[in-house]
């Protein structure tokens, strides 16, 4: 490490004028093609304005920028206005993220439409307080909607009544009822209700596109808060040795954490994702060769969002040895639907993994969507493979799978995995679905082929549709426990030949 120093620019960051002067440091690193940037921080706290490090454009194929944190907290800036949804929320005292939204409540009954009022409808809450129309300013109704957590204005609450503005989404407002036959959810986000708390706007730290560098390294951060928009840290047609994240801390993020596209080699690696609205990895198509391993995920998408905690659509990515717990839809997503262009490409390994939900988040009324998986598969796939994974104790209203490859689902292979105590859907779900086939924005004509099942420990229900004329699908031998199993026996086994 000192011989790297040495060899290497040193830029030391002890203050907030250190940090706005970052970007203009490493500018001038780049301009006079220096080969080794380190950017060592002192502990504190420091806050990043909207795209406080972009790059755009660089041509530094040899230069190797490391962010080393050593504990160092970096939270999203305000922007002076009022608080609102878009924003994130810290308590900067106690470094730690303020959650905005009320726990998860059922409704009365389903949305009512006022006539003759365009778009305006009324939502059965008893026991929310009344709030007239000025105060209900900044007001937003979140709102199960079969998948889709659905964002509203609120106009009122009066006598048990939320008055709320509909908008299109691409779930209608009474899908709960005809998917899931039950009740929707709801939360009520208040601005008065977060005003104790700081309001981070700024989203974007660090932003690169089309550049070509030797590699990038954060390492040691904890970020605290963000506001809603750009990636927390982005990364477009960026072409270098290695992009890594380690050991870093990421809370209560209003945006998306971690988006890469049309990039090579990333590195996620030991770092804790808590308390985020949205989803946490996104990977595009565009990516080639990215590993996700040994990060721990703890109670993301707050926003009932059915964003994936991880979502890999690209190429030869490996997501391994990660805990998952309590998320709104899904931990891991896997795969392109079926209406996009891009193909069958996506390649990889979801393996050694721990999915579940805190007995605490599966009591009372779930914030889990309904039509889900812990694992969720879209049609497109060019060879995934899904294995030794233990999932248990899912749990949420309606369709609650632990594996769940939809419409029709290609090449994915699930063999090995462990899965238990999910009452709320199929342990295992790869069903059939023709009729994708026929669809006219469909980009794949011949669905349910090229899979295979095999070696997975359930103790509920499992589905796998092998396609009769189709000689590449394979169904093999799966155990199914029977009633009044000895759970911890049946775990120790499992790992200890999993090792």
């Amino acid at each position: 490490m000192l011989l790297t120093l040495l060899l290497s620019v040193v830029f030391s960051v002890t203050g907030q004028q250190d940090f706005d002067r970052l970007g203009e440091r490493i500018d001038s690193a780049l301009v006079a093609g220096e080969r080794e940037m380190d950017v060592c921080f002192a502990p504190g706290t420091y806050f990043f304005r909207e795209d406080h490090l972009c790059f755009s454009g660089v041509q530094a194929p040899e230069m190797v920028l490391r962010l080393q944190g050593n504990g160092a907290v970096l939270v999203g800036a305000r922007d002076g206005t009022e608080p609102k949804f878009e924003n994130g929320f810290v308590d900067l005292e106690k470094r730690k993220a303020v959650d905005a939204l009320p726990p998860v409540r059922k409704a009365g009954f389903w949305p009512v439409r006022i006539p003759f009022r365009k778009g305006l409808y009324i939502l059965r809450c008893k026991g929310e307080s009344d709030v007239s129309e000025a105060d209900a300013v900044g007001m937003k109704l979140i709102l199960s909607q079969w998948f889709v957590g659905a964002v509203y204005d609120v106009v009122k609450i009066s006598r048990g009544w939320v008055w709320f503005r509909r908008v299109p989404y691409r779930t209608r407002i009474w899908s709960e009822l005809r998917f899931g036959r039950c009740l929707p959810r709801y939360m009520l986000f208040a601005p008065r209700k977060a005003a104790s708390a700081y309001p981070c706007a700024a989203s974007n730290f660090l932003s690169v596109e089309n550049s070509r560098l030797g590699g990038i390294l954060l390492d040691g951060f904890h970020f605290l808060g963000n506001g809603a928009g750009k990636p927390l840290l982005d990364f477009r047609d960026v072409h270098a040795d290695s992009v890594r994240v380690d050991s870093c801390r990421f809370e209560g993020m209003r945006s998306q954490v971690f988006q890469a596209d049309s990039t090579d080699h990333i590195r996620l690696r030991n770092s804790l994702f808590q308390d985020c609205y949205l989803g946490a990895v996104r990977l595009s198509a565009g990516v080639d060769d990215a590993l996700v391993e040994g990060n721990r995920f703890i109670d993301n998408g707050l926003q009932m969002t059915n964003t994936p905690i991880v979502d890999c659509k690209g190429q030869g990515f490996v997501v391994r040895e990660n805990y998952f717990e309590d998320f709104s839809y899904s931990a891991v997503g896997v795969g392109l639907h079926f209406s996009d262009s891009t193909g069958c490409i996506t390649s990889g390994v979801v393996e050694d993994n721990e999915i579940c939900m805190s007995e605490a988040f599966r009591s009372g009324v779930p914030r889990e969507l309904i039509d889900g998986g812990a694992i969720y598969v879209w049609t497109q796939n060019k060879d995934v493979v899904i294995r030794n994974n233990y999932i248990h104790d899912i749990d949420g209203p309606h369709g609650n799978r632990g594996i769940f490859a939809d419409d029709g689902a290609v090449n994915v292979e699930v063999s090995g995995n462990l899965l238990l105590n999910i009452p709320g859907g199929r342990d295992i779900d790869l069903r059939r679905a023709f009729r994708v086939e026929r669809k006219r924005n469909s980009m794949i004509r011949r669905v349910n082929v090229g899979n295979r099942m095999d070696g997975n420990i359930l103790d509920g229900p499992g589905r796998f549709y092998v396609r009769k004329d189709d000689p590449t699908s394979f169904k093999g031998e799966n155990i199914h426990l029977s009633e009044g199993y000895d759970r911890e026996t049946v775990v120790r086994e499992w790992k200890s030949r999993n090792r």
